[in-house]
């Protein structure tokens, strides 16, 4: 552990002396080394690749989970603690989502229609009126009521699942997100592919964490 902080303390960047201290560690490669941590509060349902729920806590390495192409995506990197979580309430009677701050949300963010003042703005197209946007639950916390305002969070539509009847409305509005006062347990993992798997109501979630360094 102490070999891995040093090379993380310098930066992550491949020289030989950051390929010296690795390898007298035990890793058999540089893949998650210095993985961020972020995950959802322990009690959060998920969807299996075969349309079944599962609890966050409940998914073991090699797993296969939902993506929003209906295909599977595998969970790897498990791992679990406590912390001060972000509540996020969803519009449209969507249960809240409860986050690590460091977690990676997946939201549409309106486009700004172009006026005849700004040239260099692209048409907004009415068939595709978001970008995809990525950001961590703290990073949007810090975004004023506002520009907040301009985020959804949505539901995936582009496939039928034959377990599961995919709600009508796909696109939500963030009502609000607060820091809780209490710790609370959490779990999370990583997932291959595009990083997206589904919640057990379809909405689609990031993959549990990113890379620090060492890309």
């Amino acid at each position: 552990a102490y070999r891995t902080d040093v090379i993380q303390a310098l930066g992550g960047v491949e020289t030989i002396l950051e390929h010296t201290l690795f390898k007298a560690t035990a890793f058999p490669s540089w893949e998650g080394l210095f993985w961020e941590r972020a995950c959802l509060a322990k009690g959060t349902r998920l969807l299996r690749y075969d349309g079944t729920e599962v609890e966050v806590q409940d998914v073991k390495e090699g797993d296969l989970l939902l993506g929003p192409d209906g295909g599977p995506r595998r969970a790897f990197n498990i791992v679990n603690g406590e912390d001060r979580l972000y509540r996020i309430k969803i519009d449209e009677g969507i249960e809240d989502l409860v986050v690590t701050p460091n977690h990676i949300l997946v939201l549409h963010r309106e486009k700004k229609a172009r006026n005849n003042e700004d040239d260099e703005l692209p048409e907004v197209s009415a068939a595709e009126p978001y970008d995809t946007i990525e950001m961590t639950a703290a990073e949007f916390a810090a975004l004023s009521a506002e520009e907040r305002g301009r985020y959804r969070a949505f539901r995936c539509p582009g496939f039928e699942s034959p377990e599961k009847a995919v709600p009508v409305n796909h696109s939500f509005m963030i009502k609000d997100i607060r820091l809780e006062l209490e710790t609370t347990e959490w779990a999370g993992f990583r997932v291959d592919k595009d990083q997206l798997y589904l919640r057990h109501d379809h909405l689609v979630l990031h993959n549990s964490g990113f890379e620090e360094s060492m890309k």
